[in-house]
């Protein structure tokens, strides 16, 4: 997460938020692990409709 953060210019505690709202609201398919403050990237298959679109 340093990495975005310094990537965006924001605080690690704003890249943090940004991150859990975007995996709440089912935009991010990832998880984050704490201890080492890293963001862990899920693949997921894309759905039949976006698969057509």
């Amino acid at each position: 997460m340093s990495t975005l953060a310094d990537m965006f210019e924001l605080p690690v505690k704003q890249v943090y938020g940004i991150i859990s709202k975007m995996i709440i609201n089912e935009e991010l398919m990832a998880s984050l692990e704490e201890p080492n403050q890293t963001v862990v990237m899920h693949h997921t298959d894309p759905s039949r409709t976006q698969a057509l679109s």
